[in-house]
């Protein structure tokens, strides 16, 4: 996103996961990427969750250095595209499954969300079908999972996130279909911000390093806003309390979006490890405030450009990787089952046989 040719914004999608947990793998890979970019650049970056699951992990996380080089050179890249300072909004629902799009000339951010259901990981095979559906309407489009609703008391096919001829994904190909005329289309104004939220809300566990970003888009008097955070899902409960709060205050409709960062996984806090099961909401919303106002004290009219980059050569975990995991796992158990006795049996021969040299 630039104002006369400046930049004001950077969003990059990647098409991998970030995970597996804590550490390893792209775990950490949204805050580096944005430390890296808001760093070189000095503007807001989104680094997003697209549609992918598991086996899109990186296999290690010294694999960083490709994703910066795909940045750089993506920016520095990237051309205007054709009627790219010309927006449009698309909503549409079909069950619990809910599609809204940002169009910008040929381009679009479509944004794929549950909420307040359970919004989890989608299947490499359906979002090669959503695309193909979505290419039909928009020329370069950009998945966005926003991973903005997760409670565990959920059924079980929901908590597994949306495979190709689930139930989920024909709700979502159904949305998608229903996408015609925009509700809005005309100039296009954005104000962003970014505020470094990690360590001004104590480091809570069941968030992030990293900033907490906003965008508000106009067109035609109408706000929407994307406000992000740096998370692996969130409870519907503080999304719903967020999306209140911006609407009543400022009279801006917006969306939660997170990253999925693994970051914040480790042995003891899984899945359910998600954005206000321990952070403070009020904290929350004071923040959201804050990176609402220093957004539309920055509005200005922009464009849009665009850039698809290949990285060759990235290795990533590959198809199947949630079973293959289970599968390994099990194993892992079931050899701890007959380790554990043996070693129990070999510490009591030894002290026998202590026994009777004494």
């Amino acid at each position: 996103f630039k104002h006369n040719g400046n930049l004001k914004a950077i969003f990059f999608i990647p098409d991998i996961h970030f995970g597996p947990i804590g550490m390893l793998g792209g775990s950490r890979f949204p805050y580096l990427i944005e430390r890296f970019s808001y760093s070189k650049y000095k503007v807001p970056t989104f680094v997003m969750h697209t549609a992918v699951n598991l086996d899109n992990n990186p296999i290690a996380s010294s694999q960083l250095p490709a994703l910066t080089k795909a940045l750089t050179r993506s920016v520095e890249e990237c051309k205007t595209s054709k009627g790219a300072s010309t927006a449009g909004i698309y909503k549409s629902s079909y069950g619990n499954s809910h599609i809204l799009a940002l169009s910008f000339g040929e381009n679009a951010l479509v944004t794929f969300t549950r909420a307040p259901r359970v919004t989890e990981d989608i299947s490499p095979g359906a979002a090669k079908l959503f695309r193909s559906k979505l290419e039909a309407k928009f020329r370069n489009v950009a998945l966005l999972d926003a991973h903005n609703s997760r409670y565990e008391s959920a059924p079980s096919s929901e908590l597994a996130g949306t495979d190709i001829g689930s139930k989920l994904a024909a709700e979502y190909i159904k949305a998608i279909s229903m996408l015609s005329k925009p509700l809005y289309k005309g100039r296009l104004l954005m104000g962003a911000s970014s505020i470094e939220l990690f360590n001004a809300m104590k480091r809570p566990k069941d968030l992030g390093e990293g900033n907490l970003n906003a965008a508000i888009f106009e067109i035609k008097g109408k706000r929407f806003a994307m406000i992000q955070f740096n998370a692996n899902n969130m409870l519907p409960i503080l999304r719903e309390k967020i999306l209140r709060y911006v609407k009543d205050k400022f009279g801006i409709d917006a969306e939660v979006y997170t990253t999925d960062t693994h970051e914040v996984n480790k042995l003891d806090l899984g899945a359910s490890n998600v954005l206000g099961r321990y952070s403070s909401h009020s904290k929350i919303l004071g923040f959201v405030d804050k990176a609402i106002k220093e957004a539309l004290a920055n509005m200005e009219e922009i464009s849009v450009s665009h850039c698809r980059y290949i990285m060759k050569g990235f290795k990533i975990w590959g198809e199947n990787s949630r079973e293959r995991l289970a599968v390994a796992l099990q194993s892992v158990t079931e050899l701890g089952k007959i380790i554990v006795p043996l070693i129990i049996a070999a510490a009591f021969i030894v002290a026998v046989l202590l026994i009777l040299a004494i």
